[in-house]
């Protein structure tokens, strides 16, 4: 599976993409909302965005994807969020949303939200 990771903090960046290399799927990161709207069209199984990106928030990203994408793509968020940012990402065209200490053990949701949206190709047992 190929997956954009959009996550600003490099220690974060890493400890997730690692854990998803480690599972035989192949990772992209970006670290700003920008890079993100430059690499989504390459065509990704998820993009995993924090919400909180610089230079261009991760609801907005959202958006802008939403508005321009060819494909229906997967949006999972990550953040430190409360109830009221998990309905603004929904609102803003999310799949899910994900607390980041909640990511990693929440991969057999991840794993059903791409099952529900078609994506053909799960390796690695996620």
């Amino acid at each position: 599976m190929n997956l954009l990771l959009a996550e600003s903090n490099s220690t974060n960046a890493w400890i997730i993409r690692e854990y998803f290399e480690a599972l035989g799927h192949q990772v992209d990161v970006a670290k700003n909302g920008i890079e993100v709207l430059k690499l989504f069209q390459r065509g990704y199984d998820a993009i995993i965005l924090n919400v909180y990106l610089p230079r261009v928030h991760g609801l907005d990203v959202a958006r802008i994807i939403r508005r321009k994408e060819t494909k229906k793509n997967v949006l999972l968020g990550i953040s430190t969020w409360g109830a009221s940012l998990k309905r603004a990402c929904i609102n803003a065209g999310f799949n899910n949303v994900y607390h980041k200490t909640d990511l990693l053990e929440g991969t057999k949701h991840v794993r059903k939200t791409l099952h529900d949206s078609g994506s053909s190709s799960l390796p690695g047992g996620m």
